[in-house]
């Protein structure tokens, strides 16, 4: 639709049946005490997490039968940077919301398996796009935007990533655009932190996936290949982070993690400053549910806000923050948010 459409068409697409399923045989009854939650057509969003996240991923990450492709975001379509745990605390609530009180660490809970379960999505996303000699390849919304889409003053954006992964030790890629890592970078983290993450060998795929994908024109079976393990690998993965639970101290573990991945920031750039942000907000917020002495008594507001600000800051006036890019992107603010909400959590 594009940011200028008239606010009523924007609130004209998605009705009920959108994400519950067909109507036919619950749409009367659903509302009532006794309503049978397995009710035919009936997706069961509130009582079960992983219906829910797997749904809001089919429209909002993609799937082989609807994607959101270059073409739509040359059209106008904002390119999808979908992240479940801050899109369901925010969504508007239309139901009555008790499952806080049944599951308390639910905050972190939708972090860690909407991490997991959106990565899934996106491997079998690109898997049928390089799989189906049909479909454009490259498809160039499986790529970082600014790889072409960058400014002509000189340093560009470009060439401050090649000189920060050059003091970062990591290989310099020149006229290679790198792959599109918002579904992906955080994976590194989980597998760190989680009790039962993926041995080594398994994430293998993942970095063999990577290195296929930083072409000009990969090579299409390779990545046909290598995305179909990697997506079987967070199917495995995904069987047993649903059932993860998370104490303060576990969440306090899985923010330390993040912290200790602070080059995300620079290296993946706004993309990776706001992921990095929507994890430690998530899990805040997920200590505060649990522990109402931490909630009370936080002093973490405060560099979230300051991180906030830095990722607010980097579009330039006027712009649309869904559709246009952050071009004026400095990673310093943002470090200092982040050093400043270490120094705390330590206190």
């Amino acid at each position: 639709m594009g940011p200028k459409v008239a606010d009523e068409w924007h609130g004209d697409g998605i009705g009920c049946e959108r994400c519950h399923g067909p109507a036919q045989h619950w749409l009367r009854p659903h509302f009532l005490d006794n309503f049978d939650r397995n009710t035919p057509g009936f997706l069961d969003l509130k009582c079960n997490p992983q219906v829910r996240v797997e749904t809001c991923l089919k429209c909002h990450v993609g799937h082989p039968a609807q994607e959101v492709n270059h073409d739509l975001i040359a059209a106008g379509h904002p390119r999808l940077r979908f992240e479940y745990a801050s899109y369901y605390a925010n969504y508007p609530r239309h139901w009555q919301d008790n499952e806080q009180n049944r599951t308390p660490d639910l905050a972190a809970r939708d972090w860690v398996v909407g991490q997991i379960a959106s990565a899934k999505a996106a491997f079998e996303l690109l898997a049928a796009r390089a799989g189906q000699e049909s479909r454009v390849w490259p498809e160039f919304s499986e790529h970082d935007c600014a790889s072409c889409h960058h400014d002509l003053q000189s340093p560009s954006r470009r060439q401050r990533r090649d000189e920060q992964r050059a003091l970062a030790g990591q290989p310099l890629r020149p006229g290679e655009p790198p792959p599109n890592k918002w579904y992906t970078m955080m994976l590194p983290v989980l597998s760190r932190s989680l009790v039962r993450s993926p041995r080594q060998e398994a994430v293998l795929p993942l970095r063999q996936l990577d290195d296929a994908m930083w072409k000009r024109n990969p090579d299409r079976a390779v990545v046909y290949l290598h995305a179909r393990r990697a997506a079987q690998v967070m199917e495995a993965w995904l069987k047993t982070a649903k059932d993860d639970r998370f104490d303060a101290t576990g969440m306090k573990t899985l923010m330390e993690a993040v912290l200790a991945r602070r080059d995300l920031v620079v290296s993946k750039e706004w993309d990776g400053g706001m992921q990095v942000y929507l994890a430690l907000a998530a899990l805040h917020n997920g200590r505060s549910d649990i522990d109402p002495a931490f909630k009370a008594s936080s002093q973490l507001r405060r560099p979230l806000a300051v991180i906030r600000q830095a990722l607010q800051g980097s579009f330039e006036r006027g712009a649309q923050p869904l559709y246009d890019l952050a071009t004026d992107f400095k990673p310093e603010p943002v470090l200092k948010g982040l050093d400043l909400f270490a120094t705390r959590m330590k206190h």
